[in-house]
């Protein structure tokens, strides 16, 4: 749909292909699931917790905090806000 209403060179603006399924934070079925299509991990961390999304609305900026603090003592890793990986392509 994008194609069509903003024609675009496909060679100068390709895309790679991205895995959104496997946007999850760092579990064993995760990094199997990269490995298995040739990365190796350098680095993988998930955070959790926003700062200022809530700022304005005190009860949400509450629970918030709350919920941050219960995720940093009981970790969930479908749960990180923000989870950077380091990726190597593995050659073959």
């Amino acid at each position: 749909m994008l194609a069509i209403v903003a024609l675009r060179n496909a060679y100068r603006h390709g895309k790679f292909l991205a895995y959104y399924r496997l946007c999850r934070g760092p579990s064993f079925s995760q990094i199997s699931a990269l490995q298995e299509i040739e990365f190796e991990i350098l680095e993988y961390v998930g955070f959790v917790g926003h700062s200022g999304y809530y700022n304005r609305i005190p009860y949400a900026r509450f629970l918030h905090h709350l919920k941050t603090a219960l995720l940093l003592r009981h970790p969930i890793s479908t749960s990180p806000s923000y989870a950077p990986v380091v990726l190597k392509k593995r050659l073959t």
